[in-house]
């Protein structure tokens, strides 16, 4: 991954989409993580972070970019129950077994599949879980203007920063299941285009 400038990162924390709340409750509920210790991997400028903060005993924000781990600082703050950590999916820098529950946005299209998977099953309680947070655009209009605007570009970087494995692969042979929660967001045209080069995942 290229490395952020902190301006960038700024656009990162401004334009990208949110992830739900909702979402999130439901996660902490149905893993029964409200006492529990939860690892963001991948989590950038704590987008995803923020939603669990308050909310379980304790997390871990593991992001490998300087720029994106000090914006989230400044954005979240510091906390007892809030730890950042220069690491990444293939080693997370946690102890064994310690771990409740992993959640991971869209980051996880630039996880190394195998190594990642191996870490996670290091880091994890016996009866820990994975929870994967992404999108669901059902008319198609996100990704058709970002193909419009610049397929060659769009195709590239897709290429460039994604690996081909489907969500599931990280679930080994557990069947995952999954929940989708509806959110509206309205934007301005100055921030959609803003932003319009962040929401494939493949920023940086």
């Amino acid at each position: 991954m290229n490395k952020m400038t902190r301006e960038k990162a700024g656009q990162y924390a401004k334009y990208r989409l949110p992830y739900s709340i909702a979402a999130s409750k439901f996660i902490i509920d149905a893993a029964n993580v409200s006492q529990g210790i939860v690892a963001d991997i991948g989590a950038g400028t704590g987008l995803l972070t923020k939603h669990f903060v308050g909310n379980v005993k304790k997390i871990f924000a593991i992001e490998p970019d300087f720029e994106m781990r000090n914006l989230a600082q400044d954005l979240i703050g510091k906390r007892q129950d809030l730890e950042y950590i220069d690491g990444m999916a293939e080693n997370t820098k946690l102890l064994d077994h310690s771990i409740d529950l992993i959640v991971a946005a869209n980051a996880y299209h630039r996880f190394q599949p195998e190594s990642s998977i191996k870490e996670f099953k290091r880091i994890l309680k016996p009866n820990g879980m994975l929870a994967i947070f992404s999108y669901q655009d059902d008319d198609h209009f996100l990704r058709d203007t970002m193909r419009v605007c610049n397929v060659d570009q769009y195709n590239k970087r897709l290429a460039a920063t994604r690996h081909q494995e489907p969500v599931q692969y990280f679930y080994g042979d557990s069947a995952p299941s999954r929940y989708l929660f509806k959110q509206e967001l309205n934007e301005t045209w100055d921030e959609y285009w803003g932003g319009s080069d962040l929401r494939d995942g493949s920023a940086g």
